[in-house]
């Protein structure tokens, strides 16, 4: 193809495009154009070019927002998945605090404490203050970002009642440790095994005519039967005692009452000395005025004698008998 320009045309008004056919024809084809119709051209190709430039370039950007779409899709899904496993662990903790109180609430009627008041445990949660801004959050906000505050909000109800929980049961933890070094004095157990032979109250005299006040009670026993203490206490006398022979007396000084074991064969704690609850004090035996071998048991409390038959625990019961 060549272009060629004859003389004397107005090259602003016409343009002469020579296409040379080679194969048919030797003369020239001439195409003629005006300006505004190459102007039109060349428009037409400029937007052309412009139109699949936008292509182009919208077509990468669409690629690139599906991409990070993809990514953001994923890491929701992610996200989604992470706040339902610390849901599920929030509901463990909320579980876990739920147990607590029911704890709270046996263990104060076990050591005759009032238990706290429902309301009084749902005032210890209380209600999260939210501005303005988090209430729209929750109201407009994604589901995402409402799920995230109500995650934040339980974590918030669990630690203050866990809190709230944790005061309480040291407290009861004080209480019953009280509780407990005063049942550990209180005499509860038989000192000694064996058939009662005398009961607590009047009885004949054993030696004279007539009835005498029995302030304890006889266990019939093999000499060297050892004798154990039914209480936690400290010995205020090991020693002979008239018509007691060899006795032993434990204070028990948390509940007030004393223990006297009497008739024995020998003693085994000194004066002073702390106790503790099934520990060996003295052997059965038949010292004093005694008919045979046996073990005389008393229980006091402000000098008065108490029937120790109501102060022994029952392999039958779990409960104490108590005067």
């Amino acid at each position: 193809m060549c272009c060629k320009f004859y003389p004397g045309v107005d090259i602003k008004k016409f343009v002469k495009v020579i296409l040379l056919n080679t194969k048919k024809t030797k003369l020239p084809f001439v195409l003629r154009m005006n300006g505004f119709t190459l102007s039109l051209i060349i428009m037409t190709g400029i937007s052309m070019l412009v139109t699949v430039g936008m292509g182009v370039y919208y077509s990468f950007l669409i690629f690139t927002k599906q991409t990070a779409f993809r990514e953001e899709t994923t890491k929701n899904k992610e996200l989604v998945s992470t706040l339902d496993s610390l849901y599920s662990i929030v509901e463990t903790e909320t579980l876990f605090c739920e147990n607590i109180s029911n704890l709270e609430t046996k263990l104060s009627l076990s050591q005759g404490i009032s238990p706290l008041p429902s309301d009084i445990k749902k005032l210890s949660v209380g209600g999260q203050y939210l501005t303005f801004d988090e209430k729209a959050k929750q109201l407009f906000g994604s589901p995402l970002e409402a799920q995230v505050s109500t995650i934040e909000e339980k974590i918030s109800d669990n630690h203050r009642r866990y809190e709230f929980l944790k005061k309480r049961m040291e407290r009861l933890e004080k209480e019953s440790k009280r509780q407990n070094d005063y049942f550990s004095e209180k005499p509860s157990i038989y000192p000694v095994r064996g058939r009662i032979t005398s009961k607590f109250g009047y009885r004949p005299h054993p030696f004279l005519v007539g009835t005498l006040f029995h302030e304890g009670i006889d266990i019939a026993a093999p000499t060297w039967t050892p004798v154990k203490s039914p209480a936690d206490g400290i010995c205020t006398f090991s020693g002979v005692r008239g018509g007691y022979g060899i006795t032993v007396e434990l204070t028990h000084k948390r509940t007030g009452y004393v223990t006297r074991y009497a008739h024995l064969a020998d003693a085994k704690v000194k004066l002073g000395q702390q106790i503790t609850r099934g520990e060996i004090i003295a052997f059965v035996g038949n010292s004093g005025r005694s008919t045979g071998p046996h073990l005389h048991y008393e229980v006091k409390k402000d000098n008065k004698p108490i029937n120790p038959m109501n102060y022994i625990l029952c392999e039958e019961s779990t409960n104490f008998i108590v005067d």
